[in-house]
């Protein structure tokens, strides 16, 4: 059996994000056949958005346990927003393997981030005043 590292799921809350609110994405990841003979297998979770690369969990892994970390972010421009996550492991067990980190999965995650909306609501005495909102006409009380 080959020894690797998969993404298993990702999900986010909250379910529809909007410009400005914290969204928590919470990623989980499987080991399977994480030790072999002697060796030791270390895990490492990326996430790269908006240009930056930032490690967000590190560890040993146990074959075939699930593992999962929350990642928070912030947006603050509305529009699709593709995060990747990456999932990498290292070998250690002396002189014959390869301590360098193996990418063994990536997936992109997409959020919908929307604009915040607000209601106003105007009452004026006396009423049917006309409204104008930055210069432009909106109606009358």
């Amino acid at each position: 059996m080959v020894k690797t590292i998969k993404i298993t799921s990702i999900s986010h809350k909250p379910q529809y994000p909007k410009v400005g609110e914290k969204v928590t994405i919470t990623v989980f990841w499987k080991h399977y056949n994480a030790y072999y003979g002697a060796s030791r297998v270390y895990d490492k979770i990326e996430v790269e958005y908006g240009g930056k690369t930032e490690v967000i969990s590190t560890g040993v892994i146990v074959s075939g346990v699930e593992a999962g970390v929350d990642y928070n972010i912030t947006f603050d421009t509305a529009g699709q927003k593709d995060i990747v996550f990456k999932a990498y492991m290292k070998e250690i067990c002396g002189d014959e393997c390869d301590a360098e980190w193996v990418l063994t999965d990536s997936k992109t995650y997409t959020i919908i981030v929307t604009n915040k909306t607000v209601t106003l609501e105007i009452t004026t005495t006396p009423s049917e005043a006309n409204i104008y909102i930055d210069g432009n006409y909106i109606g009358t009380t």
